[in-house]
């Protein structure tokens, strides 16, 4: 079982993307209208009051966050509010660490590639996936009579390397149609252990289903969660570290994986509680149980 812990993207890390930030005009000292919107620090806000000179992250009363601009929304742990752009989004971070795991979440695209360039050694990653697919497509009939290609909105890049100096170029294409990305996970991975059969995944739905005094529902569509109990398997020597890390990561959002070619199995989120059984010498059994962000 894999973990991704990211590295929080700011605009000094962003080195370049092909997504404009053109959502509104740029905040100014001067006059605002209720209902104008502006861009102060890759945040978008709009007007609540009429105002003058005042700086929307320090009048709340004034000025309602939108939250980040649409080429930082890949960014903010919001995976049901994406970054999107006409055929590609194409942008390229340096972090100064080592960014060895990427996971993109909610995606609407064709393909994506990554390509890593070390600033002496120069490209020492590329590879491209494509999100078609066809795990469905398992017989003759399946073929004529099941969806064919059917997109993941998922897709992870593992065991990149270390290179801490590296830039870190993605590119998600679609081609000749929008595409777009929820939540965009760069950072460093680590492995606990082996995940095993006996997982069990399934989604929390907030969507609200009322009924009425004649027995009429009224259902509101909402968002939803990925949620998994993890069965893994952990070599006995290193349960310490594995408790430790776990305890490390404990209120952060960080990427569970637990088979990197199911993406039922790969969620963007927290985990709830962790219990580990010291079985034999060698090896010990546990559960980790998560819940994904919407």
């Amino acid at each position: 079982m894999d973990i991704i812990k990211p590295q929080i993207i700011t605009p000094s890390l962003l080195i370049s993307s092909n997504v404009p930030e053109n959502d509104a005009p740029l905040w100014t000292s001067t006059s605002y209208n209720v209902g104008q919107q502006v861009i102060y620090n890759h945040r978008l806000y709009q007007a609540i009051l009429n105002n003058n000179n005042k700086r929307p992250d320090l009048y709340p009363d004034k000025w309602l966050d939108l939250g980040a601009t649409n080429r930082y929304r890949m960014f903010d742990n919001i995976v049901g509010n994406p970054t999107t752009n006409l055929n590609t989004i194409d942008f390229t971070v340096t972090t100064g660490t080592i960014i060895d795991g990427i996971a993109l979440f909610n995606v609407v695209a064709a393909s994506v590639r990554v390509i890593v360039t070390d600033p002496i050694l120069g490209v020492v990653y590329d590879q491209t996936l494509s999100l078609e697919d066809f795990s469905e497509i398992t017989s003759c009939f399946a073929y004529w009579f099941n969806p064919v290609g059917e997109r993941s909105n998922e897709i992870v890049f593992l065991n990149i390397g270390n290179y801490p100096q590296a830039s870190v170029r993605v590119i998600i294409d679609n081609g000749t149609e929008t595409a777009s990305c929820g939540e965009a996970v760069l950072g460093t991975q680590h492995n606990i252990g082996v995940s095993n059969f006996g997982t069990t995944i399934g989604i929390r739905d907030y969507s609200r289903k009322e009924v009425d005094e004649f027995g009429s529902f009224t259902i509101v569509q909402r968002t939803f969660s990925k949620i998994a109990d993890y069965e893994v398997t952990f070599e006995t020597s290193s349960l310490g570290a594995v408790q430790k890390y776990l305890a490390s990561i404990r209120a952060t959002p960080v990427v569970f994986i637990g088979d990197g070619n199911r993406s039922e199995t790969i969620i963007y989120g927290f985990y709830k509680g962790f219990s580990i059984v010291i079985a034999t010498p060698t090896i010990s059994d546990g559960t980790i149980q998560v819940e994904g962000l919407t």
